[in-house]
C-alpha cells in the first residue's frame, strides 16, 4: 500500500482527510474570464508549512502512534480497500478541475495526459510507485501542475503547453514574469529532497539548480531575480532539543540570480 505520508498530501485537496499533519500547501481557485489558458488556478499555500508551526508539533504528528490513530493497522485486504477508496476520492476531486481545462488535460484511466505528455500511475509497492493528481494551472503563467504521491515522498510536476515538463520537490511558485519557478523540499526522512530548487524556463526547456537548506519553507519572490525563503539554521540543536525550537528560529535566506545561474545567500549571522 502506498505510504500514509504521500497520500496525506494529496487528500488535503478534499477537506475530507483525517491526516493530522502540518503541511497543506494546496489551494485551488477559479480562473477569471480574462485568462486565455483555461482552467482552475493552483496557488501554493505555505501558511501551514513547517516554519509556521512548532517543530515539536510536526514531530508528534509524524510518530507512528499518532498515524495509527488516523489509520489503524488492518489486514492486507482492508488496506487495498482503503487505497481504492482514497483513489476514488482523489479522482472525484480531480474531475471538475480537469473539466475546467477544456480537454487540455484529461485522464484516460490510470494515465493523466497534459498537453500531450502522459503520466501513468503505478500501484506497485516500492520506489516505482506513483499516483498523479491534476491540481490546476499556475496563475499568470501557462503551466499545468500535477501532484505526485510516491512510495514515501511527494513531488510536483510542471507541464508547459507543449508537454515539456519537470519534477520539483515542492509546490511551485512562479516568479513575477513566469519564467522561473521556486520550490522547497522539506523531507527530513531522507527519502525525498531537503532544500531549495529553482527551475528556469526558456525556449521550451527547463533548467534547474538545487541548494541544500534545512527545513526550508515560505518561498517568496521579491522580483524576477530574487527569492526569499525561510530556513532553519540550527538543525543540529533542533535534533537534540526539538521542543526548544519555535517559528522565530527560522531565518530569511535569499537566492539571487548570478549570471545564467543562481546563488544562495545564507541568513545573516
Amino acid at each position: 500500500m502506498r505510504s500514509f505520508r504521500a497520500f496525506c498530501l494529496l487528500l488535503t485537496l478534499s477537506g475530507l482527510s483525517g491526516c493530522d499533519r502540518a503541511s497543506s500547501p494546496l489551494s485551488v481557485k477559479q480562473a477569471t474570464a480574462r485568462e486565455t489558458f483555461d482552467g482552475q488556478v493552483f496557488r501554493a499555500d505555505y501558511r501551514q508549512a513547517w516554519c509556521n508551526q512548532t517543530p515539536a508539533d510536526w514531530l508528534e504528528r509524524e510518530r507512528p502512534s499518532s498515524i495509527a490513530k488516523v489509520e489503524p493497522s488492518r489486514s492486507p485486504e482492508s488496506a487495498l480497500e482503503d487505497e481504492a477508496t482514497r483513489t476514488a476520492a482523489l479522482r472525484a476531486l480531480e474531475a471538475p478541475i480537469l473539466a475546467s481545462t477544456g480537454g487540455r488535460v484529461r485522464r484516460d484511466g490510470d494515465v493523466l495526459v497534459a498537453s500531450g505528455a502522459r503520466f501513468r500511475d503505478n500501484s506497485e509497492e516500492g520506489d516505482s510507485s506513483v499516483s498523479y493528481t491534476y491540481v490546476g494551472r499556475l496563475p499568470g503563467a501557462q503551466f499545468d501542475v500535477l501532484a505526485a504521491a510516491h512510495w514515501e515522498w511527494s513531488t510536483w510536476t510542471l507541464v508547459d503547453r507543449r508537454g515539456a515538463n519537470i519534477s520539483l520537490s515542492g509546490p511551485p511558485v512562479a516568479s513575477p514574469n513566469g519564467r522561473a519557478f521556486a520550490a522547497t523540499g522539506d523531507d527530513y526522512t531522507g527519502e525525498g529532497f531537503m532544500g531549495i530548487e529553482i527551475a528556469d524556463y526558456a525556449k521550451g526547456a527547463f533548467r534547474t539548480v538545487q541548494f541544500e537548506a534545512m527545513v526550508p519553507c515560505n518561498p517568496r519572490w521579491i522580483d524576477n531575480d530574487t527569492l526569499e525563503v525561510k530556513v532553519f539554521p540550527g538543525w543540529g540543536a533542533f535534533e537534540l532539543d526539538p521542543e526548544g525550537a519555535k517559528p522565530s528560529d527560522w531565518k530569511i535566506a535569499r537566492v539571487v540570480r548570478d549570471g545564467q545561474s543562481w546563488k544562495l545567500l545564507p541568513p545573516a549571522a
